[in-house]
């Protein structure tokens, strides 16, 4: 009997209420015999076990039945899950029923089933059948046998779905393949109609989503909603779909939504998917017009945008859609594509002048055609020109000729009127174009042309003569028409439209300045009224200028211009000035301007550096990490004049100024300044600086050095003992090293190639410091550095050790310091609490002989306080040994004999292997090597 079941039925509405038994208290079920029915759970099964001679029924009433005539008739089954407890005589009692009347009873023995099992089985209803009643019988014998129940579903099955007709926006469907294109921004309408024979007429059905994306996920609603039953009705039944504009990414645009019957029934499928499928044109626009002779496309553009339903008004456009723009008379046809915001525009410009009818063609993905026509004039030459005519005071005006004259202080009418196509002007203003000068123009607003034209009135003003040009412009084209006309004034006086110097227009920033030895071309550009006069230039002083055509001479305003050549002919140049005048006019024209000197030194007051002045070539000295100030202050005469300041280098030498070299810098009258410094990573050198001038003249010509910071790039410092006569070569990162009370002569001795020698310098203390008293200097005044040599007498009358930093200084030009180290005693080393220890042994310097094995090694340290190995950090220790018998005695040094005192290492090594014969004598000395006064003696005894 299960045969009859379709493997693609989907099940439907189970006419058992509680088959589980899960709601067993609620009563759904009748019973037999009270007591023998127990609700059990196992495994998160629900049953009812019903004990011998119990039982339960159900009734279940019958649907209304189909109207359709099936070819298969719909049938009922029947399954259950069900096992039989200690061999019970389990059964089921089918009763059909015929309105009040029992039509059959059929009582139907189970098989002895110990574990669990389905059963199914067909009902055998009849047409005429209104109810049928089920019970499950656990037999006539009592104790604990019986039968356990549940999953009781009672189905109607009706079979697959033959529609009438599918109807999905008022259009018919295949039925065979049934598709749904729905429409973002759309309301769609889907109309089911079951066939005569459909066994599904009049049944409940509904509409399920069959895909793996949730419904949920997409911008869709269903009226009725998904999963909701309706009857479908003979006539038909209908779904509303409505898709919303919201896109959402990420899934899938086609999807499965299934026909379903609320009976079990095979399912009926659409194939459905969702985009934007329906465009329409919008936007249609028209921007300026075609003129063949100019060569100027009219602008025609249109707007594809996605076809939604009113509700939603901001419609998207659609991109890379084809338009197809054709002619009624077939003679122009183009296709563009639409922009990312659906916007497509064609330059339209025939091969001919005349009236067109455009139109733009459009076809959407389903296939539907939108067209839209545009109505577009070509003109010939312009629309002003084909189409216009114009009259000042009653005259007409010749649009291409030349201008018309208007005179200043009258109102003047203009008229506008046009032959035809009076519309395609639109709105209509006249205006003064940019530049114009005193002119006002009534009305001001634009407006259509009339048949009897347009008039304005046009009010002139000013007290000079003028060209003036109108413009006619159309507020729906770009294409003006200019109307120029000459306004005449009654006074003459400001008639010159252009003076230009070589090429440039006078202004602030041109200045009239004629370079020493040079010329200048002085061009002079006048109204074309005056077309047939003549001019002629003066100047106050014919010492300074010479001209062609010469000055005082009349010459003709060829094409309205003249033109001058000056001539600068004075060495120191100077201030002029020069009339410009056209006769008859009587009020010249002043230029006033300077000529330039031919050298620019003579057009300068004073060179300053720091503040003191520069006299001659060689005063710039830039040393390290100093910046100088050069100040040029001028004579009026170059007061404003553009100069640069030019640095010459060579070698890798590196110069640095501000404002940079060569950017120009206008020449103040209290002076203009430099700031001029060596640049961090110059080499040591010479450099030169040029004060130049775009305007010409000789150069100022300044030369330089920079220098290091070490003054041992220029020369070396010896310093002799005056007591002793031993000479010191200074190490200037050491410095120096004197002893207190004792006289030192300091012989600074220049390189070949120093860039110092010839400059004053002198010994000097640092301001503020406070050995100043002690210290002397001989000579004390400044003196000149010489190649040979330059001597200084030093002492120091203080009484303590000490250091301080003397400085080597050139009156603010350059200046080096140098360490200085004062001993106040030759005995520093033991006078400072230094530590003498021999084999790990202190011992004291200079008291008594200290006993030494025979042959025994000497390890002889020196341990430095922080403070003395500071104070001598880099300054070298040498070890000093003295045999003091036989020749065979033998002191070897095995270490190194100099050691350079490290202030981050205190503690100083000597070893010496002795060879000396017992009772013999020997002594070490530790001497400072810096300044040898400075010395520890150590005696020994072998023993």
């Amino acid at each position: 009997m299960t045969e009859k079941y379709n493997q693609d039925e989907i099940k439907g509405h189970n006419f058992i209420s509680d088959p589980y038994f899960e709601k067993w208290d609620e009563g759904k079920w009748e019973t037999g015999k009270p007591g023998n029915y127990t609700q059990k759970n196992e495994n998160g099964k629900t049953y009812l076990y019903i004990r011998g001679t119990g039982s339960v029924s159900q009734s279940v009433i019958l649907p209304k039945k189909s109207s359709g005539k099936s070819a298969q008739p719909p049938f009922y089954s029947l399954s259950f899950d069900y096992s039989v407890k200690n061999k019970a005589s389990v059964s089921l009692i089918l009763t059909y029923m015929s309105g009040e009347s029992e039509r059959d009873k059929k009582e139907i023995s189970l098989p002895d089933e110990k574990e669990w099992s389905q059963h199914e089985l067909l009902l055998d209803v009849s047409e005429k059948d209104t109810e049928i009643r089920l019970e499950f019988y656990a037999g006539k014998s009592a104790g604990n046998k019986g039968i356990n129940l549940t999953a009781v579903d009672m189905q109607l099955h009706i079979g697959g779905f033959s529609p009438e007709s599918i109807v999905f926006d008022h259009e018919n469907i295949p039925a065979d393949k049934p598709h749904l294109r729905l429409n973002y921004g759309r309301k769609h309408i889907l109309n089911i109609k079951p066939s005569d024979d459909s066994a599904w007429r009049d049944l409940g059905c509904l509409l399920k989503w069959n895909s793996d994306t949730p419904a949920s996920n997409y911008p869709i609603i269903f009226e009725p909603k998904l999963e909701t039953v309706q009857s479908l009705k003979k006539e038909g039944s209908e779904w509303v779909i409505s898709c919303l504009t919201q896109k959402v990414s990420d899934i899938p645009e086609t999807f499965d939504i299934v026909l379903a019957s609320e009976y079990s029934s095979v399912p009926f499928i659409f194939n459905a998917e969702i985009g934007d499928f329906l465009y329409k044109l919008t936007e249609p626009k028209i921007s300026g017009v075609a003129v063949i002779a100019q060569n100027v496309s009219a602008e025609v553009s249109i707007r594809v945008v996605c076809d939604y339903d009113d509700e939603y008004p901001d419609l998207p456009g659609v991109p890379d859609v084809d338009i197809c723009w054709k002619t009624d008379d077939g003679e122009f046809a183009r296709t563009t594509k639409t922009d990312t915001d659906g916007m497509a525009v064609l330059a339209f410009l025939p091969e001919k002048s005349g009236n067109y009818k455009l139109v733009a063609v459009i076809t959407d993905k389903t296939g539907r055609e939108s067209r839209h026509p545009f109505d577009i004039i070509v003109y010939d030459r312009s629309p002003w020109l084909d189409d216009a005519r114009v009259a000042i005071n009653n005259a007409d005006v010749d649009l291409s000729g030349k201008a018309g004259y208007l005179m200043n202080g009258e109102v003047s009418a203009f008229r506008l009127t046009c032959d035809k196509n009076h519309s395609a002007f639109g709105q209509v203003k006249l205006e003064s174009k940019e530049g114009n000068t005193g002119v006002s123009i009534t009305p001001a607003e634009g407006r259509d042309i009339s048949p009897e034209g347009l008039s304005w009135d046009i009010d002139i003003s000013g007290s000079d003569s003028r060209e003036l040009t109108f413009l006619l412009t159309s507020d729906q084209f770009g294409i003006s028409q200019e109307i120029r006309v000459i306004a005449l004034q009654d006074n003459t006086g400001k008639e010159i439209q252009s003076l230009k110097i070589n090429g440039q227009e006078i202004n602030e920033k041109i200045p009239l300045i004629i370079a020493a030895q040079e010329s200048m071309t002085l061009n002079c550009t006048v109204n074309k009224l005056l077309s047939c006069l003549q001019a002629e230039l003066s100047s106050n002083d014919n010492t300074l200028l010479t001209a062609e055509p010469a000055l005082g001479q009349l010459q003709a305003l060829k094409d309205n211009a003249a033109e001058w050549v000056i001539y600068n002919t004075s060495p120191q140049g100077g201030f002029f000035n020069l009339d410009l005048n056209i006769p008859p006019l009587t009020i010249p024209l002043t230029l006033s301007g300077r000529a330039l000197p031919q050298e620019i030194i003579s057009g300068i007051e004073l060179i300053t550096l720091n503040n003191a002045p520069v006299t001659t070539p060689g005063d710039l000295f830039l040393a390290p990490g100093r910046t100088c100030t050069l100040t040029v202050k001028p004579h009026p005469l170059l007061k404003d004049i553009p100069v640069s300041l030019v640095t010459e280098t060579s070698n890798n030498v590196s110069v640095i100024s501000n404002p940079p070299s060569g950017q120009e810098v206008s020449l103040a009258e209290n002076g203009t300044s430099w700031q001029i410094s060596a640049d961090s990573a110059s080499a040591r050198g010479k450099f030169s600086l040029q004060i130049q001038s775009q305007w010409g003249g000789a150069p100022v010509h300044l030369d330089g050095v920079v220098l290091s910071a070490d003054l041992q790039d220029e020369g070396s410092v010896r310093v002799t003992d005056g007591y002793m006569g031993r000479k010191y070569d200074i190490d200037f990162n050491i410095g120096f090293a004197f002893l207190a009370f004792e006289f030192y002569s300091l012989d600074l001795k220049l390189l070949p190639d120093n860039l110092i020698s010839g400059q004053t310098v002198s010994w000097e203390l640092t301001e503020g410091d406070h050995h100043r008293d002690a210290v002397s200097f001989d000579p004390e005044t400044p003196i000149v550095l010489d190649l040979q040599g330059t001597d200084w007498e030093f002492n120091y009358t203080g009484k303590e050790s000490t250091q301080f930093d003397v400085v080597l200084n050139s009156q603010g030009k350059f200046s080096y310091k140098i360490p200085c180290h004062i001993f106040s005693d030759e005995k520093y080393l033991e006078a400072s609490q230094c530590i003498f220890m021999l084999n790990d042994s202190v011992i004291t310097p200079g008291v008594n002989n200290n006993d030494l094995k025979y042959k025994e090694k000497i390890s002889l340290k020196l341990k430095l306080s922080q403070e003395i190995s500071e104070f001598l950090n880099g300054m070298v220790l040498a070890l000093v040994v003295h045999k003091v018998k036989d020749e065979g005695d033998s002191l070897i040094i095995t270490s190194d004999e100099l050691i350079t005192v490290d202030k981050n290492k205190p503690d100083l090594e000597w070893t010496v292997e002795t060879d000396v014969a017992v009772g013999h004598r020997f002594t070490l000395e530790i001497v400072l090597a810096n300044l040898k006064n400075i010395r520890a003696v150590m005696k020994f005894t072998s023993v």
